[in-house]
């Protein structure tokens, strides 16, 4: 039967080993020779490697006395140390599989009035002997309180039922969890996704991370932010076996009817309101105009797809939207949309809300790096595809850095070094 030696056991076998060594050099010493001998002790390096570890889990979470939102936990930490994470309220405190080398917990408050939920989460550490065939193991504990929701319990199952909130103390306190979650578009900050009842932005958490066409379980915060509900505060876990769907697509070949039919239907007004004054619900649509760019205007908000027609801009004024659509500076590939300057194209975008500081309806694009359809010449086709080509900055380790040899518009890229 094999037996496996505990930390304990073998801390006191070393200090054994060290005094037997102690023990043997003294009675050497006492007699006469012409050689001395000596004892060395082998020293499992696995234990300080685990050690480490442990001692590095005391800065994870900054303040356990206050868990409103999930958070991330590793799954391996520094040399290659495992953990396993558990809670003695999987209720309240619940960890998913591992993805990236990391963990999401998820975190469900307490109802109203219930009051705060102490819970301990915990982590087996692991690592292999440098000695033996042994697993040295380690387990890390931490007592955390969840506070209870501030607000009333609200059964939220779909985007379609955050959409319907019209309280505006829900806003940064109600924690969601969604499933079937596909995302079509994101950016390096936001993301987007469809559940089949409706579009929501999720900003900033776990939102760069989110794969475009894959499906995944979202928890986060509620967030109203400038006529819309988004989810902050994110985490996310792929549904490997989920099968993506796709909102409805409208086509529009009128921005300015558009944003007549909007204003008309009041959807400006929520914007300088909160909650309690609506919500915008975003609209996925592929719209055919020309690129516009406010002259001399080198602000982030200055790039606007207006009617190809359209012989001027306008900006807004009072409650009187601009005439034009407005890229959100976030959104992807935006370097890209506006080397389209003064020409006509077909793009898919969400417009996703009023933007009362700017006057404006604003869009994101996410049609992605060849999702730009227009009639080009062939020197617009070079520069486009020039300007849409990106390498890192900097390499700092070796690598096989994949190059394109064709642009978007069918210009032959070749490359060389100096």
């Amino acid at each position: 039967m094999n037996k496996k030696l505990t930390m304990p056991g073998m801390l006191l076998l070393a200090i054994t080993l060290a005094g037997c060594a102690g023990a043997s050099s003294s009675s050497a010493s006492s007699t006469p020779s012409s050689s001395s001998a000596s004892t060395s002790v082998a020293v499992d390096g696995a234990v300080a490697k685990l050690q480490t570890a442990y001692d590095s889990l005391g800065a994870l979470i900054t303040d356990p006395n206050n868990i409103t939102v999930g958070f991330q936990v590793p799954a391996q930490l520094a040399n290659s140390v495992q953990a396993v994470w558990s809670s003695n309220q999987p209720g309240v405190i619940s960890f998913g599989t591992a993805s990236a080398g990391f963990i999401n917990a998820t975190v469900n408050r307490p109802a109203k009035g219930a009051g705060d939920a102490p819970v301990t989460i915990s982590a087996a550490l692991s690592l292999q002997s440098e000695l033996s065939t042994a697993m040295l193991t380690q387990t890390w504990s931490l007592a955390v309180t969840v506070k209870e929701n501030t607000v009333a319990e609200l059964v939220i199952e779909n985007i379609a039922d955050i959409l319907e909130i019209e309280d505006p103390t829900y806003s940064d306190t109600l924690n969601v969890v969604l499933e079937d979650m596909t995302i079509f578009g994101n950016s390096v900050g936001e993301a987007w996704a469809y559940d089949g009842t409706g579009i929501i932005q999720i900003w900033g958490g776990a939102a760069s991370t989110m794969q475009v066409g894959k499906v995944y379980t979202v928890s986060g915060t509620i967030k109203w932010f400038f006529g819309i509900w988004e989810i902050v505060n994110s985490t996310a876990t792929e549904q490997t076996n989920a099968t993506p769907q796709l909102p409805t697509k409208q086509t529009i070949s009128s921005v300015a009817n558009t944003i007549t039919t909007l204003v008309t239907a009041g959807e400006h007004l929520p914007a300088s309101g909160n909650a309690s004054n609506g919500n915008f619900e975003p609209i996925y649509a592929r719209v055919t105009g020309k690129i516009y760019m406010i002259p001399n205007d080198t602000s982030a908000y200055n790039t606007y797809l207006l009617d190809s027609n359209n012989t001027g801009f306008v900006a807004g004024a009072g409650d009187v939207p601009a005439n034009g659509l407005m890229f959100y500076y976030g959104t992807d590939n935006f370097a890209l949309i506006r080397q389209y300057a003064g020409i006509e194209v077909t793009i898919d975008v969400i417009i996703y809300t009023y933007r009362s500081n700017n006057r404006a309806f604003a869009i994101y694009y996410v049609g992605g790096a060849d999702g730009i359809t227009a009639t080009l010449t062939d020197e617009q086709k070079l520069t486009i595809d020039a300007a849409a080509i990106s390498v890192p900055a900097s390499i700092t380790e070796a690598m096989t850095l994949p190059l394109p040899t064709t642009g978007a518009n069918g210009a032959t890229i070749s490359w060389s070094s100096s």
